[in-house]
């Protein structure tokens, strides 16, 4: 059977992200989970999704983090008493995100799976999170089972990048070019389009837009990490016509509640 360039580079992914779980284990520390072990400069729009997930989040909700990754921010909801289920393709995550579950005293379960096709029943979830994988995934594949999986009246959570500012272009073509990014991840980095795509299945999507000058990050260090943050965040404020030039955006929508 002949591999398409989607399928290659998932494996590709896969391959890559087991290696970097591999080593988290054999290493002596897992390090901060969720928002707090995102460099200070680079953390309010994970801030901002673990604020989205407190809002929505009950005792006995349940919550599927898709591409899961390590499950460093899988832990926000099972910390709010949700029940979790964190889900990767890559098995060596989920040995990550178990170790951190069970360092932190609290229950999370893992599921082996492609984000495209999830071996999950329908209407299982109140709420589908996923950080930083939408290039990862065939978009219409992926909103589909999201779409399928979320409960009437259920919310999509999700904090990515944004793909139209040319300085962040080149910086990860650079990394395509080092063998730590696939091409087809290029190819479907996040854009205003994409936003208009999810809106067709969440039609109150809420997007906030975050790091339009984080390209300077390496000269506002010199100012010191809260001092940095905080011109950061107030750029942003004040300069909201140039949202389409950010480096990071969060968005929340819910199905609607006639859609079965």
């Amino acid at each position: 059977m002949i591999m398409n360039n989607h399928d290659r580079d998932r494996d590709l992914e896969q391959q890559r992200y087991n290696a970097r779980a591999a080593r988290q284990i054999a290493g002596p520390t897992l390090g901060p989970d969720g928002a707090e072990g995102v460099d200070l400069v680079f953390r309010r729009p994970y801030l901002a999704l673990e604020d989205l997930v407190r809002q929505h989040v009950r005792p006995g909700s349940t919550v599927l983090d898709l591409c899961c990754g390590d499950g460093t921010h899988s832990l926000t909801a099972a910390r709010l008493g949700a029940r979790v289920t964190a889900s990767d393709l890559a098995e060596n995550n989920l040995m990550v995100a178990q170790a951190r579950a069970t360092r932190a005293g609290l229950r999370i379960d893992t599921l082996l799976a492609n984000a495209e096709s999830i071996p999950l029943p329908e209407d299982s979830f109140d709420v589908v999170t996923c950080v930083g994988s939408l290039s990862y995934v065939n978009l219409e594949l992926f909103l589909g089972e999201v779409v399928r999986l979320l409960r009437p009246g259920g919310a999509f959570i999700f904090v990515d990048s944004l793909n139209h500012n040319l300085i962040y272009q080149v910086n990860r073509w650079l990394h395509h070019q080092r063998g730590q990014r696939s091409r087809s991840t290029l190819m479907r980095m996040p854009t205003l389009s994409t936003l208009q795509r999810i809106r067709r299945d969440f039609p109150d999507l809420q997007v906030n837009y975050h790091g339009i000058f984080s390209f300077l990050v390496p000269i506002l260090r010199l100012l010191g990490p809260d001092r940095a943050a905080r011109w950061l965040e107030l750029a942003d404020r004040q300069l909201p016509w140039l949202h389409r030039y950010a480096f990071k955006i969060v968005g929340v929508g819910h199905t609607p509640a006639e859609i079965r």
